[in-house]
């Protein structure tokens, strides 16, 4: 089953009224109002500009199909997770636009689809669970999300495997591992502290540091085989001055081995090793968000 992410940001131009409306009755409800002086009442997504349309599409295949939805409010600390069942009808909402919009006095009417087994999560569980969420949109599908969302909502616990992880969860993991007294075993370096944030959208690493050494250490995080990652082990070795470092790439490899500088680990042996530990058993649950 498909996963989902609503936003419900300030720019919905609705008064806090309308707000609280949605979110006492688990409201899933884009509000775009199309060019007259009267909300649009259209369920027609080529009725509307680029992104009402797409909005609209994306609500017209919840509808049909059904789905899980996860669901930020503007105003609200918690987030609502939730289902929606196939063949479930849309709903116009009419509320009022709030004061900022300009339009403050005038009927607004919103699309929206309800909630069932809504679960509401809080900031200090949900903070784990967002990391992948998609960044712009009012609605979007949330493909990364895997059965997270679904696994909450039906409230069954979520498969700890390695592909359970976000990406920015595995390169996490990653350094982690690092640290811990079964990397030494491996004979791969220890990492004593990172340089910056693990996984800043940089092109060619996921991981900069520092070893306890005090060689600098250059990593790749990739779910692929070594065969189809060649270019990544080209680029990692630019990093190589000459002066000491260590490049890394954890990948779908069977064996730690070297090629050409650079050492090649298991990603699937560090997730093995990493969460046998008690403190990697501990970060896999809360990652997993088994605490929401």
């Amino acid at each position: 089953m498909n996963t989902y992410f609503a936003r419900h940001t300030a720019n919905l131009g609705v008064d806090d009224a309308t707000r609280q409306l949605l979110w006492d009755r688990n409201l899933v409800a884009i509000h775009f109002p199309g060019d007259g002086d009267e909300d649009t009442t259209s369920l027609n997504p080529e009725d509307y500009d680029r992104p009402g349309r797409t909005a609209m599409r994306c609500l017209a295949k919840i509808a049909k199909a059904g789905g899980y939805v996860c669901a930020e409010h503007h105003g609200y600390d918690e987030v609502q997770l939730g289902y929606i069942p196939p063949d479930s009808k849309i709903e116009l909402v009419r509320g009022m636009w709030g004061s900022r919009s300009g339009h403050s006095g005038r009927t607004a009417i919103l699309k929206s689809l309800a909630l069932t087994s809504v679960k509401k999560v809080s900031p200090a569980n949900y903070a784990v669970l967002l990391v992948g969420r998609p960044r712009r949109g009012t609605l979007n599908p949330w493909r990364s999300a895997g059965s997270r969302v679904e696994c909450l909502v039906e409230g069954r616990p979520v498969d700890r495997t390695l592909a359970s992880l976000f990406e920015r969860q595995q390169e996490t993991l990653c350094s982690e591992f690092l640290r811990t007294s079964e990397a030494a075993v491996l004979n791969l370096p220890t990492l004593a502290s990172l340089a910056i944030p693990v996984g800043r959208t940089m092109k060619d690493l996921d991981i900069i540091g520092l070893a306890a050494d005090g060689k600098p250490i250059f990593a790749q995080v990739t779910f692929s085989k070594p065969d189809a990652v060649q270019w990544k082990l080209k680029r990692l070795r630019r990093y190589d001055d000459g002066h000491g470092c260590y490049l890394l790439i954890f990948c779908d490899t069977q064996e730690v081995h070297r090629d050409e500088g650079v050492i090649l680990i298991p990603l699937h042996i560090v997730f093995t090793k990493f969460t046998n530990t008690e403190t990697g058993a501990r970060w896999l649950d809360y990652a997993l968000g088994e605490r929401a």
